[in-house]
């Protein structure tokens, strides 16, 4: 059981439905792919990376 529900997080880390974890060897391909850069349609990167965030923009000038 912890291995699908983690299994379903990573497809959506990459940008697919949870049910391609039961697609022969796919469960191979998701290890080395990385993650979508910023927000896909299941939510942000959660790495951070691509993610933007208008709080960032706090304190910083434009030149």
């Amino acid at each position: 059981m912890f291995r699908v529900i983690q299994g379903a997080k990573r497809c959506h880390d990459i940008g697919v439905s949870g049910w391609f974890q039961f697609i022969p060897f796919f469960i191979i391909a998701m290890a080395f792919v990385d993650s979508n850069r910023g927000s896909n349609k299941y939510g942000d990167n959660p790495k951070g990376i691509g993610n933007y965030y208008t709080i960032d923009e706090i304190g910083k000038k434009n030149y």
